[in-house]
């Protein structure tokens, strides 16, 4: 559902699973939450890494990168609004997928 909606908002849909790998962040709040396991520096480092990770992804989109994506019976124009919406959509499917595959991590 992400990468159809990345693709309709116009942007890359490498962020679809960038933004899935956040679920690993919430298996980590959760681990220390529900078994009170220490956090360590290492992963921490990883967390900083994966969120610098995410944000580079999501500042890249089709134009920036000089890519021309899939054609246009498959892309089509959309107006500005319909680019957000399509975007929130992408991050709020990419959010829920990562934190579905965490939960099922820790259950």
């Amino acid at each position: 559902m992400a990468f159809t909606y990345a693709l309709k908002a116009q942007i890359n849909q490498g962020i679809c699973i960038s933004v899935e790998s956040i679920g690993t962040i919430y298996v980590l709040i959760a681990s220390y939450l529900i078994f009170k396991e220490r956090i360590k520096a290492l992963q921490l480092i990883g967390i900083l890494t994966v969120l610098v990770s995410v944000s580079i992804v999501a500042l890249f989109s089709y134009e920036s990168e000089g890519m021309h994506g899939p054609s246009k019976t498959i892309q089509e124009e959309v107006d500005e609004s319909s680019k957000s919406f399509y975007l929130l959509i992408t991050f709020t499917a990419g959010l829920i997928a990562g934190v579905s595959f965490g939960h099922m991590l820790l259950v």
